[in-house]
């Protein structure tokens, strides 16, 4: 039963590690909002429904006319807010994962959202605009000279302007007297500002948006201009009114967040699919050994259901135990997987979420009665007569 408990038990704490991971990445990407886009509380929002993975560009221009037209709508913008990031090299970050080595969110400039708190907008396609979190992330200081990756390919930029959201008291000073690091800015709090007439091509997103933020007009009832939304627009939109200022770039987030759980819950079926087998082979070989003790049960009286129902019993005690072994260690391994990638400056903390009990549970049940299934069946099948034999011959026969 040794090898029963120690399949089952990595089994559990891989797959805890992983949503444990995901849960902790969740903590880390919220951040703060002190440094995000000020939009008014009540701004509706409108995106591509993307299930779960990221979407970028994927509304057609010509809705924000039509969402504009729609009654008690204020006003409807278009925004590009992509994920993008600087070239920077491991040795300067060595702290972050690749994936989110300069990574910053992007926006087109927009006096009603950025104000300049050094140097000036961007005009010109090879110029941009950085906030605090940004110059931190990207080092990217105000006058430098970057290279930004982009959905078109990497383009050589020149950073023209320190700016900070409209309303917003951070970026008040310049970047480069900060004393923050990049791992401790959040990924929500850096952007990179592009020049507003070039930024759909800069892009690769000429006729798009990422979504449509809707200002509904002085005594229209945000709740339900989104339901009178839902209903005159087409399919695959989501329509979300902002409840607080956080929520507007957390979108953006949150597809980074998704496709995170989505490599997570494959990675956990994976881990599933190798324990079954795992599990399988080891009670056969396991109850291979027991043949003349469950043929010696046969002998008094025992039915087939009876030995099949001992063994099911018996690896499902094992894997309620190895259930909880592997809650715990697999508990202490994402807190370790976080503590190490720390890509956002959020300090990790061991912690145990419905989720991750939930997958523990599954996943150690599902695994010890599928695994145990057949060989229970094979082991039923023992002759009485086993029992009398040395060699337990006969274990196969009906």
């Amino acid at each position: 039963m040794a090898f029963l408990f120690t399949a089952v038990t990595v089994a559990v704490a891989f797959c805890t590690a992983g949503f444990g991971f995901s849960d902790q990445l969740s903590v880390q990407l919220s951040g703060d909002d002190e440094a995000l886009l000020s939009f008014p509380v009540g701004t509706i929002t409108v995106s591509a429904d993307s299930g779960g993975t990221t979407q970028a560009t994927a509304i057609d221009d010509t809705l924000v006319e039509r969402v504009q037209a729609v009654d008690g709508v204020l006003g409807a913008f278009g925004v590009l807010d992509q994920p993008v990031a600087f070239n920077v090299r491991a040795r300067q970050q060595p702290d972050r994962p690749v994936q989110l080595r300069g990574l910053v969110l992007s926006s087109a400039w927009d006096e009603n959202r950025w104000e300049l708190v050094e140097g000036r907008e961007p005009v010109e396609s090879d110029e941009v605009a950085v906030d605090a979190g940004g110059a931190i992330v990207g080092l990217a200081p105000l006058g430098s000279r970057r290279r930004l990756q982009l959905p078109t390919g990497t383009r050589r930029v020149e950073v023209v302007g320190l700016v900070r959201a409209v309303g917003s008291q951070s970026g008040s000073r310049s970047a480069t007297q900060s004393t923050f690091t990049p791992e401790q800015v959040a990924i929500n709090s850096a952007h990179v500002v592009l020049p507003a007439e070039h930024a759909p091509e800069i892009l690769g997103a000429v006729g798009k948006v990422d979504r449509i933020n809707v200002v509904p007009a002085q005594g229209v009832d945000s709740s339900e201009l989104a339901e009178l939304l839902r209903e005159e627009l087409p399919g695959g939109l989501e329509v979300v009114v902002i409840t607080d200022r956080a929520q507007s770039t957390q979108d953006t987030v949150a597809s980074i967040d998704e496709g995170v759980r989505s490599g997570t819950t494959a990675f956990a079926l994976l881990t599933v699919v190798v324990a079954t087998f795992a599990v399988a082979n080891v009670q056969t070989v396991v109850l291979a050994q027991r043949t003349r003790e469950l043929a010696l049960l046969r002998l008094v009286g025992a039915s087939r259901a009876q030995l099949a129902r001992i063994v099911i019993v018996e690896a499902v005690l094992v894997g309620i135990a190895a259930t909880v072994i592997g809650l715990g260690a697999g508990s202490v391994l994402a807190w370790l997987a976080a503590d190490i990638v720390d890509p956002l400056g959020v300090d990790a903390s061991l912690m145990l979420t419905g989720g991750m009990v939930a997958a523990a549970v599954v996943v150690g049940l599902f695994v010890t009665l599928v695994g145990s299934l057949w060989p229970a069946v094979r082991a039923s099948r023992a002759a009485p007569m086993d029992a009398l034999s040395d060699s337990g011959a006969g274990a196969e026969a009906g």
